[in-house]
């Protein structure tokens, strides 16, 4: 074939084939022009299919005109072969240039942008690729994309009955090539431009993160991923990528066509505005790839201490900015709390919506970004209490109270919401809704459209824009909203019917919260310990997150837990993302304070607090923590004071501790750790040598281990020092600073280490926390005020 002329085009060499056809350049005599022949296979010469789908092709793109969609000029037959002459392009396809790894952000927005403005046009001429994948997208030379090979497109509405010969990437009885088939096109459905979209998302998942969305070992355990497994988000996996991208991929490849962009062009503008955005500077990407690689360079001291001072740069910059959003956000700041409901109707299998309920109004106010929301926690113990609303208000510390009744009358359920003005004692809205009792979906879409409407401007916050995720499936609703009358001691009645809710319904953001916080409650309190705790409460989080990035919850959890559990480093690039995302947020300012004082910056860490407390004074806080770190006692009484419950005693108790006050601080050390009481001072103080106290001791010690929070094992082992059990002391150190939990200054201001300061083993761990410390230490210098 090279150097016959057929026609009037030259063949010059062979570009490639594939399963279809040979692809060669030539040269057209006649116009003086490369172009781009592409023959059928002689194994498909013979099969009609093969030639209709030859045929298909050439109508499909000679209909087309777009800079994204390779040009077809003519079609020629050459001894019993059609031929197609084509645009000739230099470059290479996405599937070669991904042998280089993923694309930069830049190149898959583009590459997105381009490839969606193609398909616009494409499905504006009622015309389905149905095969796009990185085989089919050509990056030129000139960094412009083409879409090739439009041999599996359909017209519609026209049926299309054909199959294809199978081959490795093939499935019998549909088109396409699996990895990249949507969930209806893998099952033989009909499909339609959205299926084009769902393959976009994934070509584009891939560019991002150099992986593919779905994966198997077998064409079964790949098409199971398709249909029922949710890919990670690109920016857990590819640490530069922006988490803005993860929402737009993600909702490309929802499994429901409905769920999904519902136009090429819709995805194109999502695309188009953040690309804008990091032009602009508004979105981050290169952080949190530094940061994600932050422990690979340990050995390489020199690089690690670059990569920490361009981070410190810009994280320094982008909480700064934050800082200057948050001075207006402030003086508007409206605080909220939500009561229990009252069970109006007094029919007891009504009584898990008085929990249910007002946990969905917090979640729906948590979207907008100047009301500051207290948890439902805070306000439960108004449970089954003929609550004043006003002395509520003021024992929670908010501007304004949100109250509601619900009661059953025959068939239908009436739910009445209103929200107080705690100054003033007044009713600023009220408003009711009433569904079918048994319709728990659309009693949920009535209420938040009665809150979005009407309680969000009451309170002097704008219209918030809601969960990107809502309920599909009423029984797995059901048991999300059940799960709230689960006590927290009993994680595990509630653990079930939440993992059996996401079995059933696995994107609904606030359903994945739910079983992450039960997750996280089996651990602290029935003392579950192991990677695969750990991994189910993170992965739990994680797929919240990935399902609705603005859900606060989910990320103020990953942030928790990370920290907890020896990464704080991702911990601090979460916390730059909250920070954009919630200017002015007090509780973003607490959680930067608790990571400040993990690192031992405590003098910064003391100015976070400060900043929480300006914003929001009524907030409750952890600070006297970070105060009894300090050795400043008086200021940890004052906030202790000011906060109560068990682990403001407890932390009393440590306090007392300090003062030398050891008779009044044993009874409130038997409260912690994991609600066990381990009588630890009385037992072993002022002596440790009792059998009584070596059997207390190993107890308290596990139970120490058993709490997933560093900062209770540096307590613990001050309560150990105290009592001279160094062993155990010098362990739950090394514990904390393996978990990036930096132990210094705290050791050096402490005088519970006084008896086991010169020991070397002391001086080891204490060596162990200064090098935590410096490599934290550009953390330290932020200024955000």
């Amino acid at each position: 074939m090279i150097g016959a002329t057929i026609s009037h085009y030259l063949v010059l060499e062979k570009l490639g084939g594939g399963g279809m056809g040979v692809v060669y350049k030539a040269k057209d005599i006649r116009l003086q022009r490369f172009v781009a022949l592409k023959f059928i296979s002689d194994r498909l010469a013979d099969d009609a299919h093969a030639l209709e789908r030859f045929q298909r092709e050439t109508l499909a793109v000679s209909a087309l005109n777009h800079p994204h969609i390779c040009t077809v000029y003519d079609l020629g037959e050459h001894q019993g072969r059609p031929f197609l002459v084509m645009e000739y392009l230099e470059g290479q396809t996405v599937k070669h240039r991904l042998r280089d790894g993923p694309l930069e952000i830049e190149e898959t927005l583009r590459l997105g942008i381009q490839t969606a403005g193609a398909l616009e046009t494409a499905h504006g001429k009622g015309i389905v690729h149905r095969d796009i994948k990185p085989a089919n997208v050509f990056l030129t030379s000139a960094g412009q994309t083409k879409i090739l090979d439009f041999g599996l497109a359909k017209s519609l509405p026209a049926s299309d009955d054909a199959t294809l010969t199978q081959t490795l990437t093939e499935w019998p009885g549909v088109v396409g090539t699996l990895p990249y088939m949507a969930p209806e096109q893998v099952l033989g459905k009909p499909v339609d431009h959205r299926t084009d979209l769902w393959a976009l998302g994934a070509l584009l998942y891939e560019t991002a993160t150099g992986v593919r969305a779905f994966r198997g070992e077998t064409a079964a355990a790949l098409t199971d991923a398709i249909l029922h497994s949710q890919p990670r988000a690109p920016s857990r996996v590819n640490h530069k990528l922006a988490a803005e991208l993860d929402s737009v991929i993600c909702k490309a490849l929802e499994k429901e066509a409905h769920e999904r962009y519902q136009k090429a062009s819709e995805l194109k503008a999502n695309l188009e505005r953040l690309e804008r955005d990091l032009l602009e500077g508004n979105v981050s990407h290169v952080t949190r790839g530094r940061v994600g690689r932050a422990r690979a360079l340990r050995p390489a001291v020199i690089a690690a201490a670059l990569a920490a001072v361009v981070l410190a740069g810009s994280l320094g910059w982008f909480l700064m900015k934050a800082a200057r959003e948050a001075t207006h956000a402030i003086s508007r700041r409206t605080t909220v709390a939500v009561l229990p409901f009252h069970n109006a109707s007094g029919d007891k299998s009504l009584d898990y919506l008085a929990t249910a309920l007002p946990d969905e109004i917090i979640t729906t106010l948590s979207y907008a970004p100047t009301l500051g929301v207290r948890p439902f926690s805070t306000s439960q113990r108004f449970v089954d209490q003929n609550t004043d609303p006003r002395q509520a208000g003021q024992e929670l510390r908010v501007s304004e109270v949100v109250m509601g009744h619900f009661m059953r009358q025959g068939n239908r359920l009436k739910v009445t919401l209103e929200a107080v003005d705690i100054a003033t004692d007044e009713i600023v809205w009220r408003s009711s809704v009433e569904t079918a009792s048994s319709d728990m979906l659309a009693l949920r879409e009535d209420m938040n459209g009665e809150v979005r409407k009407g309680l969000l401007s009451a309170l002097g916050a704008p219209t918030a824009q809601l969960s990107v995720t809502k309920p599909k499936n009423a029984e797995a609703y059901e048991l999300y909203l059940r799960s709230f009358s689960a006590d927290y001691l009993h994680p595990r009645e509630a653990i079930g019917p939440l993992e059996r809710s996401v079995a059933l319904d696995s994107g609904y953001a606030p359903a994945w919260v739910a079983l992450g916080q039960r997750y996280y409650e089996e651990i602290t309190v029935a003392g579950t310990t192991g990677k695969e705790a750990f991994t189910k409460m993170q992965s739990a989080f994680e797929r919240a997150r990935q399902l609705d990035p603005d859900l606060l919850s989910a990320s103020t959890w990953l942030v928790v837990i990370r920290s907890y559990y020896g990464d704080l480093t991702s911990s601090f690039a979460e916390i730059q993302e909250l920070g954009r995302k919630r200017p002015g947020s007090a509780e973003v300012h607490l959680l930067f304070a608790e990571l400040l004082r993990a690192a031992g910056a405590l003098e910064p860490a003391a100015r976070e607090c400060e900043t929480t407390h300006r914003i929001d004074s009524g907030l409750w806080t952890d600070c006297f923590v970070l105060y009894i770190h300090m050795m400043d006692l008086a200021r940890a009484r004052r906030e202790i004071n000011r906060t109560g419950g068990a682990f403001a005693s407890f932390m009393l108790g440590q306090v007392l501790l300090r003062e030398g006050k050891v008779s009044e601080a044993g009874d409130k050390l038997k409260i912690l750790p994991a609600g066990k009481s381990y009588d630890l001072i009385n037992d072993c103080w002022p002596d440790a040598s009792t059998s009584k106290c070596e059997e207390t001791a190993k107890q308290s010690e596990a139970a120490f281990n058993n709490i997933p929070d560093a900062d209770s094992w540096y307590f613990g082992a001050a309560m150990f020092a105290f009592v001279g059990k160094e062993d155990a002391a010098v362990r739950l150190l090394k514990a904390d600073v393996n978990h990036d939990f930096c132990v210094y200054p705290s050791l050096d201001r402490d005088p519970l280490f006084d008896k086991i300061r010169n020991s070397t083993e002391f001086k080891a761990v204490r060596q162990a926390g200064i090098d935590c410390q410096r490599k934290f230490e550009p953390y330290a210098r932020i200024q955000i005020q």
